[in-house]
């Protein structure tokens, strides 16, 4: 009964967890994640969710955020949409959620978002 209940438990959790792929550890130890289930395209736009990871809170004590962009895939730009901050690493203490818009940004090349764009785009 054991076996079975271990055999179920890492069918399900390997689902959750499978939607969201690897995309850089920098050498300051951020993680970051891409949900590939939610991409959404139109046309030369990208809209997705990414997950960081911090290896130390922030000054604020964030451990982790997930953030909303929209890439600009022709122009190589950004756009952040929305981010949610999370005390905990794990993406589950939502400490504050921000639905302002930043201003388009271009690319830089050889960041962690030029790596996001080259995958989705």
């Amino acid at each position: 009964m054991k076996n079975l209940l271990l055999i179920i438990t890492l069918i399900f959790s390997t689902n959750v967890f499978a939607e969201w792929i690897l995309v850089t550890r920098t050498d300051y130890g951020d993680t970051f994640w891409y949900e590939s289930k939610s991409i959404e395209k139109s046309n030369d736009e990208v809209w997705v969710w990414l997950r960081t990871r911090y290896p130390e809170p922030t000054k604020n004590g964030h451990n982790s955020d997930k953030s909303y962009f929209k890439i600009n895939c022709h122009e190589y730009s950004f756009q952040l949409l929305s981010s949610t901050y999370y005390k905990d690493k794990n993406w589950t203490k939502e400490v504050v959620s921000d639905k302002n818009k930043t201003e388009k940004s271009f690319i830089p090349r050889n960041s962690m978002m030029d790596m996001l764009a080259k995958i989705t785009c």
